[in-house]
């Protein structure tokens, strides 16, 4: 059985065990007498006083909207229906305005009220927004008039908040949405429901633009809304309205127009003024707008101008020839033909010089008994061709004309002659030598004798220093020269390479010593090209052939003439190593070239060194006077007949030398004649002949 207990004023509950439990309220003056533990998560967030040992549960009974240990506190507004729990004041039965039970500490976001937020605003409130407790539209109304509760509709032509705003004049009878104020029932010369933001296109008005403008607007231009011409009329008068009928020739813009002269009795279409009965002077009825093709006139330009008119062109109304004549020579009227020799406009122009006789037609010009000088006739517009000449370039110019070109009336040669020189008759040949035009050119150097042929220009009697006549631009092959390279170079020349015209050495020379002729031998002891190398030591006498250089006397210390390659073996010396070294030499050893012993001798007395010999003992040394007699009877001999050799070499050089000054003083190209290397030109070559070179061996 429970018990009830007072404390400080509040009525507890005991239960039957006696326990009691004191909530813990830090407001409570006995708060002080809590254990400082912190009580368990199923403790209920209660505390004991220090007195108790034992825990005493007690319920105290608040009034509605109070918590507390002794219903002192009052319930949070921000609870549904103000009510909480009785011990900790959560609202337990939901928040009103705020949307996190039961601690309901969250406003409502502004869209949203009541009950836990749970209610959204009303559409009528403005932008949505409501009290977030009551649900009050509280920035005023969107589409109804009495904020803030916002329940009666804006009156017809306004919107908006609080309907404060009016309908656009754009909408169909100023009528449109009370929220966003769109135009619900169409556009008044817009044509873009509900925005009715795009202006009704040229032509079209009223609801939607869903009406054409009048024909009698001007342009077919309307006002949008009202549907008036209020850019004039077309074809009417009395604008905006448009009533009334243009009168007679006038039309167009509010009838402020007068019909074109063009119309054909100044009448023309009210609205566009188009001629209605035709043109005059003008085509393309009932514009009339283009004028009459060249060559017609009258009305919609049915006439044609008369032949006699120049150009076919005449006066679109009467036909008379406006700008001249063609062939006749009184402009308008033009019906007197032109005098002869004249043609063309008002017969102002004389006939061509081309024409033959200078008669032409009058209307054309063309030369109607053919050209002179020109092609083509009867028009004589083309000049002729190179070649030829006369009346209708019917004849060839002369062969003696450069390039076979003359003039095209007088036949002359009007360039110059081919192979003549007085131009521009051009009868007389060219001098031997020249040729071309007027004979003004050379014949080549390389022609033979300086003679070519006065028209081309070829070498009409061979070559000189080329193989190929008549056109002589091949050069010699090497080795070769003269009169088509017919003749073979000196084997004096160096590489057997000689010049080309001349025949003379133009490398060098090759075993003699005076370039570019190469007739003189090389001095004794040299030898090659222009004799510029001496002989080989190895060579006896230190003598040599002229071109290879070969040991052509023998060998001095060496065998094996000419090459002289071999060193002659021991104990022999001298001349291709016939000689035997002296027994008195030791080891039977001499020098190579002179015969002496080169280490010792037997026998020997010691003594000094006389001209490159040792004093002998006696019997050696009358052996060696024996020797030496022998010797110089040899010596004697050989020294004649070396005098008598060089005594015939001084008289053949001195011979040589004058052969060479003469044949210096004479040209070379005339020395081929004077040396008759050839016949004479009479022999070579009579006019018309065939060429067939003759060559003297």
């Amino acid at each position: 059985m429970k018990e009830i207990m007072l404390v400080f004023g509040v009525l507890y509950f005991m239960p039957s065990d006696g326990s009691v439990r004191i909530p813990r309220n830090p407001y409570s003056s006995w708060f002080k007498y809590c254990i400082g533990k912190s009580p368990s998560r199923h403790s209920h967030d209660w505390c004991l006083p220090r007195h108790m040992s034992q825990p005493y549960y007690i319920h105290p009974v608040c009034n509605p909207g109070m918590y507390g240990p002794f219903c002192q506190l009052k319930c949070s507004t921000h609870c549904y229906g103000q009510t909480c729990t009785k011990y900790s004041g959560q609202c337990d039965k939901g928040c009103m305005g705020y949307d996190n039970p039961p601690h309901c500490s969250k406003k409502c976001r502004k869209d949203f009220w009541g009950k836990n937020c749970e209610s959204r605003c009303s559409t009528n409130c403005l932008d949505g927004v409501c009290h977030h407790v009551t649900g009050t539209c509280v920035n005023g109304c969107s589409g109804f008039l009495d904020p803030p509760k916002c329940v009666t509709p804006c009156l017809a032509g306004t919107w908006g908040e609080n309907c404060e705003i009016k309908c656009s004049e754009d909408c169909h009878n100023r009528s449109c949405d009370p929220r966003i104020g769109q135009c619900d029932k169409g556009c008044n010369g817009f044509s873009d429901p509900p925005e009715c933001s795009t202006v009704c296109v040229e032509g079209t008005w009223g609801h939607n633009c869903r009406w054409n403008c009048s024909n009698k607007c001007y342009g077919g231009l309307c006002d949008s809304v009202s549907g008036e011409c209020d850019n004039g009329c077309d074809g009417f008068s009395n604008p905006p309205y448009c009533d009334k009928v243009c009168g007679n020739g006038t039309w167009g813009y509010d009838c402020q127009w007068n019909c074109s002269e063009n119309c054909y009795g100044g009448s023309c279409d009210s609205v566009s003024g188009a001629c209605l009965d035709g043109c005059e002077g003008l085509s393309n009825p009932p514009d009339c707008d283009l004028e009459c093709d060249n060559g017609t006139w009258g009305l919609n330009c049915q006439q044609n101008c008369s032949e006699n008119c120049f150009g076919r062109s005449c006066d679109s109304k009467s036909g008379q020839c406006s700008v001249g004549c063609q062939g006749f020579r009184n402009p308008p009227d033009c019906d007197i033909v032109c005098d002869n020799g004249t043609w063309g406009f008002n017969c102002q122009w004389n006939c061509s010089e081309n024409c033959f006789g200078g008669t032409c037609d009058s209307v054309s010009g063309a030369c109607l008994h053919g050209c002179e000088g020109f092609a083509n006739p009867p028009y004589c517009d083309l000049e002729c061709d190179n070649g030829t000449w006369g009346l209708n370039c019917q004849q060839n110019c002369s062969e003696n004309c450069f390039g076979r070109s003359c003039d095209s009336k007088s036949g002359q040669c009007s360039v110059g002659c081919q192979g003549f020189r007085n131009p521009p008759d051009c009868d007389i040949v060219c001098d031997k030598g020249t040729w071309g035009l007027n004979c003004q050119q050379n014949c080549s150097e390389s022609c033979f004798g300086g003679s070519c042929d006065s028209v081309s220009g070829e070498c009409d009697n061979g070559c000189v220093g080329f193989s190929n006549p008549p056109d002589c631009n091949a050069e010699c092959d090497e080795g070769t020269w003269g009169r088509n390279c017919q003749r073979t170079c000196s084997k004096n020349c160096f590489d057997k390479s000689c010049d080309s015209v001349s025949g003379m050495c133009d490398s060098g020379c090759k075993g003699f010593s005076n370039p570019p002729v190469c007739n003189k031998d090389c001095n004794n002891g040299t030898w090659g090209l222009n004799c510029q190398w001496n002989c080989s030591e190895k060579c006896f006498g230190g003598s040599c052939d002229s071109v290879s250089g070969e040991c052509n006397n023998g060998c001095d210390g060496f065998s094996n003439p000419p090459a002289c390659d071999k060193v002659c073996v021991n104990g022999t010396w001298g001349r291709n190593c016939d000689l035997t070294c002296p027994n008195y030499c030791l080891n039977n050893s001499c020098d190579k070239n002179t015969g002496q012993c080169e280490i010792q001798c037997l026998d020997c007395i010691p003594g000094p060194i006389l001209n490159d010999s040792v004093v002998l003992t006696r019997e050696v040394k009358q052996a060696s006077e024996q020797k030496s007699n022998t010797s110089i009877i040899a010596v004697s001999v050989l020294g004649i007949a070396a005098g008598a050799i060089v005594l015939v070499v001084v008289v053949t050089v001195l011979i040589k030398k004058i052969r060479f000054r003469r044949s210096e003083m004479i040209d070379p190209l005339k020395s081929l004649s004077q040396l008759n290397l050839y016949e004479d030109e009479e022999s070579v070559r009579e006019e018309g002949d065939e060429y067939k070179p003759i060559r003297r061996y």
